[in-house]
């Protein structure tokens, strides 16, 4: 039988201690970290993508996922925070567990992404207006230089390089004031010209804040930028969980030498032992 609970996030404990309630969260500890659990309302991540929603239950999951990410974002305004990817299902009891096993990997993390923020950064062209004002890029000129009439096949194909190469130059602005960056595939046919999620550090935003002027100053009139963040970094760190067998425990147990009457404080010795 599954969970009824599924895991929000992973917080340090004084975190947990002075937030998690007013939120409507439990909060499960062991040593400085907190799962914090919530009841399951978003199927679990290994039967998601096998649903067939209704439109009454795609409403619901869209609004269990608005309401989650709200949630996520006002833990995010009071300190570091690992959020756990949608379905992650976890129980109460199984959630002390989990810490105990996971206790370095998570405080690690929490350590250094969980600090950090994800901004996505969308920069969209007016396409009506490129050939206007890109009239003499490289990849332009040449086709207007001659008398001879320009394939729409050769049209399209030198405004994409252009937009590469300016996807190429927006990039490399958003690196410098990222600690990571992943790009996303873009929508060409719909005007966008790079569409990517960077992670930043608290204390690096005005750089993000200097590099989408940098941007902007290309083509003040014709790009649209939108930035969307700060968020948790959901696409950088998320905790997902993965199911241990019995036999499994059991070969771990004998790698360790425990008994089964170990408790928490034992097995976290042994593994630190190991």
């Amino acid at each position: 039988m599954s969970p009824s609970t599924e895991l929000v996030a992973v917080v340090p404990r004084q975190m947990a201690d002075a937030h998690a309630i007013a939120l409507g969260l439990d909060a499960q500890s062991y040593a400085g970290l907190s799962a914090l659990l919530a009841p399951a309302s978003i199927p679990d991540r290994g039967k998601m993508s096998l649903l067939r929603l209704t439109k009454a239950r795609e409403t619901s999951l869209a609004q269990s996922l608005l309401h989650r990410q709200k949630t996520l974002e006002a833990l995010a305004a009071h300190g570091p925070i690992l959020p756990a990817n949608p379905g992650t299902l976890l129980s109460a009891g199984a959630a002390r567990g989990m810490l105990l096993g996971n206790r370095d990997v998570l405080e690690n993390a929490l350590g250094t992404v969980g600090g950090q923020r994800q901004f996505q950064i969308l920069v969209d062209w007016d396409q009506a207006a490129v050939l206007t004002r890109y009239r003499d890029a490289p990849e332009l000129h040449p086709l207007f230089a001659g008398q001879t009439p320009v394939s729409p096949v050769v049209l399209y194909k030198a405004t994409d390089a252009l937009r590469t190469r300016l996807q190429a130059t927006f990039r490399t602005c958003l690196e410098t004031a990222s600690a990571d960056l992943i790009q996303r595939p873009s929508m060409p046919d719909q005007g966008e010209v790079l569409n990517c999620i960077c992670l930043v550090d608290l204390a690096n935003e005005a750089a993000l804040d200097t590099a989408l002027a940098e941007i902007d100053a290309e083509w003040t009139d014709g790009l649209q930028i939108r930035q969307i963040g700060p968020s948790p970094a959901l696409s950088f760190g998320a905790v997902s969980l993965t199911t241990i067998t019995r036999p499994e425990l059991d070969r771990a147990a004998d790698l360790l030498g425990l008994t089964p009457e170990a408790g928490p404080d034992q097995i976290d010795a042994a593994r630190r032992k190991a």
